[in-house]
């Protein structure tokens, strides 16, 4: 995509200067000149010039998992609020310190928080605007009416 680019500036400074002085160099003035030199060097630094990858942020796809625990949400037919395989949502800058960042359903109920050492890699994920998949895994029964989910969150 670079280089397109790059090509695309050189046909679009370079080649107007050129037809209008019938293909001669010696015939160019000094602005034009400078023209053609700034387009040339704006074409060169596209291609040479990488962007630096940033040492905070890890490349490729990860995934991370964790449980809540003892949940009592059901729905209104008494079946568990959250069941396996269901797609459930982030919404960051939540919780009692504005810093944490809730998983909640369609319906925005939240039932806990992603875990500390996950949320800064989770937030600049969600900051970046990257595609994120939120999934409960597993749901298991508990003792007394209460249930657990365990989430996993691909980014």
């Amino acid at each position: 995509m670079r280089f397109v680019l790059a090509l695309l500036l050189i046909l679009a400074g370079v080649f107007p200067v050129l037809i209008r002085n019938n293909f001669s160099p010696s015939q160019m003035q000094t602005p034009e000149w400078i023209a053609v030199a700034v387009f040339l060097i704006i074409a060169l630094l596209l291609i040479v010039v990488r962007r630096k990858k940033s040492d905070t942020q890890p490349e490729g796809i990860h995934s991370m998992s964790f449980s809540f625990e003892k949940l009592t949400s059901f729905l209104p037919d008494g079946s568990p609020a959250l069941k396996q395989g269901q797609q459930l949502f982030l919404r960051p800058y939540m919780g009692e310190d504005q810093e944490q960042i809730a998983v909640t359903n369609e319906k925005a109920e939240i039932f806990g928080f992603v875990p500390e050492e996950y949320r800064e890699y989770v937030l600049s994920r969600i900051e970046s605007h990257s595609l994120i998949q939120t999934v409960v895994t597993e749901q298991t029964e508990e003792p007394f009416g209460a249930y657990s989910v365990k989430i996993r969150i691909t980014c």
